[in-house]
């Protein structure tokens, strides 16, 4: 039997042949290749009598390209493809798609008032996403701030968008247009004020273009806080900081005091945790057993910066350090190193001392944590003298974890994988996860949750909800379930994935309560790095792009924050602020989430610590 298909148009493939079938579909996922970072589409022929039918294949920005297969039909067929398709296989094609991407441009009508000029359409809704690094518009934080229009009109409040994104001096926001698909269009202007605008005794913002001439906001203070003469101190049980200039001297109160972390790329916390202080004319006065207990949950290294509030201010203020090399203190359990980052911001380094003893343990996991428990020399050969590794489940998600609906396990649809993996797809679908852990009796649970930061989960049009996995990319059972109705959700392309984990965690710790207690869950906070040393000991950076690494790292420190703050009696193991680099001679493959040999030493040592003295 012979299939003929032709390009119709920009959105439609024509299929004729003897006998069409209604089973007859069109996917992006191909056969034997993994399909990451998207669902697989399910595109069914219409048909228009038994002989003739088409396909509709929406226009839309697709990981891989516009390569599709023909499935729903048997081997035995032969296609034959019109010129205007690129024959990519057998049944495979490339569908070329025109995408026209509209222009907007901002127009100052006042001060504060701006007309959209451009585009298509009345109703339009602006979106302001903060800039994690203020001189690289190429990264934005999770959270995004609507903005209203009407009649292409918008007044843009400076005191609404900073109290709405909690802004902190020197961030910078942008704005743009999103289209359906979930991109976001660059707004640009020809001219603007250009002025710096006061909103208080300490506080300025600006609208502004940028060099590539899109519209953006910056704020500021008008006065810095420093640390006045490189002076800070621990006197018993209190961090004590001298500011460069008395708090009345500007006729101001210090508010809010908050310690805000963040991580080797530079991420951090949205909001941080409020500190407990004393505040005396130009001296502050932080309760150190803050820091070294609630603050410090179980790790040995933790770092960040302290932001305030002043008097009637809607952004917050970050305490600067003058230009000094560090500064430090120590007492008998801890040490206290304060750095200037590139910004002068004073960054407080805390070091804990804590003695190791060893335990049994049940693992949730990735290669970010499990390869520390392996006995090859990469790794750390002598790791069963500490350790019994009881159990383990790989590459899942938490939103899948808490789901229970079970699906039913098809070994075929996984050809080639080794039973260990065989035995994760399992859990993962049967859900049988709970109960396994249970049995396993674990005097410690450690856990990380990369697949909810990087990769997601499917979810089906019946509610139910698996793993979106390697496992899962290569095999072909999502894709043979799509007529269902199945999404992708993943931190990048679902807007409501947030509250989704939020939710999820909130019932996965109801859960696993049932069988640990708090203090023996250990949670893992992990971060991707940036170079590799290859074989010849040459450090060099990965293919894959600096700032998507980077947004990585924000969206890990966002969703490891969530599991923090939830389970907050629990022990932390926290790798992010290590030298370590990727090594081409990683056993697992060399990728950023794969690290050197002593990244996973280290790790060990500081595993030991983290459970020291709770056997």
């Amino acid at each position: 039997m012979l299939l003929k298909i032709s390009k119709e148009n920009n959105t439609k493939i024509l299929i004729t042949g003897d006998v069409l079938s209604e089973d007859i579909y069109v996917t992006q996922k191909l056969t034997g290749k993994r399909l990451y970072n998207e669902a697989p589409e399910y595109l069914p022929i219409k048909l228009i009598n038994q002989k003739k039918g088409y396909v509709t294949i929406p226009i839309r920005e697709r990981k891989y390209g516009n390569v599709f297969e023909i499935k729903g039909i048997s081997d035995n067929i032969q296609i034959d493809f019109d010129k205007n398709l690129n024959k990519v296989g057998s049944f495979q094609f490339k569908f070329n798609q025109e995408i026209i991407l509209e222009r907007f441009k901002m127009k100052q009508i006042a001060s504060n008032r701006f007309y959209i000029e451009g585009g298509s359409g009345e109703k339009l809704t602006l979106y302001a996403r903060r800039r994690i690094f203020p001189n690289n518009g190429d990264e934005y934080a999770v959270e995004e701030c609507e903005i209203q229009t009407e009649d292409r009109y918008v007044q843009i409040s400076f005191i609404d968008l900073s109290e709405r994104m909690s802004l902190t001096d020197r961030d910078i926001v942008d704005f743009f247009i999103k289209t359906p698909s979930g991109k976001y269009i660059n707004i640009y202007t020809d001219s603007l004020e250009n002025e710096w605008k006061s909103a208080g005794s300490n506080l300025k913002y600006i609208l502004y273009k940028t060099k590539i001439n899109t519209f953006a906001l910056r704020v500021a203070t008008n006065v810095r806080r420093y640390i006045s003469d490189a002076f800070f101190d621990i006197e018993d049980d209190s961090i004590v900081i001298q500011l460069s200039s008395p708090v009345r001297d500007l006729d101001v109160q210090i508010e809010n005091v908050r310690f805000v972390e963040f991580n080797k790329s530079g991420t951090r916390e949205q909001h941080g945790s409020s500190l407990q202080y004393q505040m005396h004319e130009n001296t502050i006065k932080l309760d150190l057993n803050h820091f070294v207990g609630e603050l410090s949950r179980g790790r040995c290294k933790y770092n960040g910066y302290l932001t305030f509030y002043e008097s009637n201010a809607v952004i917050r203020s970050v305490l600067k350090l003058p230009q000094v090399a560090s500064i430090h203190s120590s007492t008998k359990n801890m040490t206290l190193k304060v750095t200037q980052n590139d910004l002068g911001e004073a960054i407080f380094n805390f070091l804990l001392v804590i003695n190791p003893e060893p335990v049994r343990i049940a693992v949730l996991g990735s290669s970010h944590t499990r390869p520390m428990f392996t006995s090859s020399s990469y790794y750390n050969p002598d790791y069963k003298r500490y350790f019994s590794v009881v159990y383990t489940q790989f590459h899942s998600s938490i939103r899948s974890l808490v789901s229970n609906q079970p699906i039913n396990f098809e070994e075929k649809m996984y050809p080639n994988r080794p039973q260990t993996s065989l035995k994760y797809v399992r859990t993962d679908l049967e859900k049988t996860f709970w109960q396994d852990l249970k049995k396993e009796n674990a005097d410690y649970f450690l856990l990380d949750i990369y697949i909810d930061v990087q990769m997601g989960v499917f979810e089906f049009g019946d509610g139910r909800i698996i793993s979106y996995n390697s496992y899962q990319a290569e095999s072909d059972f999502v894709v043979n379930n799509a007529n269902l109705g199945v999404k992708l959700s993943t931190i990048q392309n679902d807007s409501k994935y947030f509250e989704k984990f939020s939710a999820a965690v909130k019932i996965f710790k109801q859960k696993i309560l049932s069988i640990f207690k708090e203090d023996q869950i250990i949670i893992h906070l992990f971060d991707m790095n940036f170079e590799y040393k290859s074989k010849g000991g040459l450090v060099s950076e990965y293919s894959q792009k600096k700032h998507t690494i980077s947004r990585l790292n924000y969206d890990a420190t966002r969703l490891q924050q969530v599991l923090t703050e939830c389970f907050s009696r629990a022990r932390i193991l926290d790798t992010r602020n290590g030298p370590w680099i990727g090594d081409e001679n990683m056993p697992l493959g060399n990728m950023p989430h794969h690290y050197e040999s002593k990244y996973y030493k280290n790790m060990f040592t500081l595993f030991l610590k983290v459970i020291a003295g709770e056997k």
